[in-house]
């Protein structure tokens, strides 16, 4: 899908599924030195997740972009206050019931689609790592 266009739930299922790519390609190659030489495993999908969801607060919160903060700061607060939440594909798939104001939803499947493509998507299959 290309980037800028819309498809109504069917991108918020194209975001869970990059979303299990991301998970399942490494993101370093063995011996680099960002992971101190050693070969890592996979990300973890709580601290991937995090990191996602914090660089988007900071950018949307910089960029005055206040329709997209509820969403992700409820997010952020649930997995906070621990106990049970739903994946961050279901989480994902759900966006739609934030009732984001067209333009909003449609920039932030925008950002997650970029982002979640740097990480499992075309990067992935290309055989780059994240750190290279």
């Amino acid at each position: 899908m290309r980037i800028g266009t819309t498809r109504g739930a069917d991108d918020l299922v194209e975001l869970a599924e990059l979303w299990r790519a991301a998970l399942q390609a490494p993101q370093h190659a063995p011996g680099c030195a960002c992971s101190g030489g050693f070969a890592l495993p996979l990300l973890a999908a709580g601290d991937l997740e995090e990191d996602i969801l914090d660089f988007l607060q900071t950018r949307y919160a910089a960029e005055g972009l206040t329709a997209l903060l509820p969403a992700l700061h409820a997010r952020a607060a649930a997995r906070a206050a621990g106990g049970i939440v739903p994946g961050f594909g279901t989480w994902l798939m759900g966006l739609d019931a934030a009732a984001l104001p067209p333009a909003a939803r449609e920039r932030l499947v925008d950002d997650l689609r970029r982002t979640l493509l740097s990480f499992g998507g075309t990067a992935a299959r290309a055989g780059r790592f994240a750190c290279t």
